[in-house]
């Protein structure tokens, strides 16, 4: 039978360290184990263990506190993240118990919405009621064709100042959800603004790594219509940045445009204790507002 609890200082440094194998974030363990400690992100979140009839650990997951619009205002919710099993103890149905029981557990204290990012088949958590959410990610080959109609200028590394009118529902910035998005990232943040030469234009935050500039948020429009001209500043960006290639995602029902594909991994779910639940139809229709910034 598992045992499933809050975890305490030792078994959350157990839990963290355990991941390793597959989250290699850092090549050295105690290096990645110390960060994920100290870091903002984790700090934030409350931590839950499983563990088995000998006390060994059987699984781990953190529930983050974010706030969500939609019909009739905001809503307090859960972000559930870093749901691992160690391999010896999979198979045994431990992850469905100790998040039944962590939903449970959160109900009880107001929280009825809960969203995760699914590197698993998703029917493992359509299961225990979640929902996906429709995704889609890029791939843009860096190029300099469409640096003759944008103009860049850069701004400080700060999210997106998207505006939520134009989403039925999503995860809404309080000033501590916003410093935590730009300390979760250990790469280099850079923004920027861009306007083409027939006025269409917005904000784009970006990510440096050794492999592709990441597209963290941009609150340029993502449809067919638009895709040519985003995908030509993308290319621009990270050529500018000297890197081969741009990658990012977003969420919408919209019909993708030509060389978008749906999300492979990651892939956002959402979930809800509420009987009748009007976002249900939103979520499948529209999609929420989240970038790849906001990932858990």
């Amino acid at each position: 039978m598992l045992r499933c609890k809050i975890a305490s200082e030792a078994e959350r440094r157990l839990a963290f360290a355990s991941v390793h194998p597959d989250w290699p974030h850092d090549p050295d363990p105690a290096v990645h184990l110390e960060r994920r400690l100290a870091s903002v992100q984790h700090q934030r979140a409350a931590w839950f263990v499983g563990l088995d009839e000998s006390d060994q650990l059987g699984v781990s997951l953190g529930v983050y506190p974010i706030t969500l619009f939609g019909p009739g205002g905001l809503r307090p919710a859960g972000a559930i993240g870093a749901v691992y099993t160690p391999a010896a103890q999979r198979g045994r149905g431990y992850a469905s118990e100790l998040l039944r029981q962590v939903m449970a557990w959160s109900a009880e204290r107001g929280v009825q919405d809960w969203i995760l990012f699914s590197d698993i088949p998703p029917s493992f958590y359509e299961r225990l009621g979640f929902v996906t959410v429709p995704s889609y990610e890029h791939h843009t080959p860096a190029s300099a064709a469409a640096a003759s109609r944008w103009a860049l200028g850069e701004l400080p590394a700060r999210p997106c100042p998207v505006d939520p009118c134009a989403f039925e529902w999503g995860v809404h910035r309080d000033p501590d959800y916003r410093r935590w998005l730009i300390h979760k990232h250990n790469a280099p943040l850079r923004a920027w603004y861009a306007q083409r030469d027939d006025g269409f234009g917005g904000e784009v935050l970006t990510a440096l790594t050794p492999e592709a500039l990441l597209i963290l948020e941009s609150d340029l429009p993502h449809h067919p219509e638009t895709w040519p001209a985003v995908e030509g500043l993308y290319a621009l960006l990270a050529h500018r940045a000297g890197l081969p290639k741009a990658e990012g995602w977003w969420t919408s029902a919209a019909p993708p445009p030509s060389g978008v594909v749906p999300r492979a991994e990651g892939v956002l779910m959402w979930a809800s204790a509420r009987a009748e639940d009007p976002w249900r139809l939103m979520v499948a229709r529209s999609g929420p507002r989240l970038h790849l910034s906001e990932h858990i």
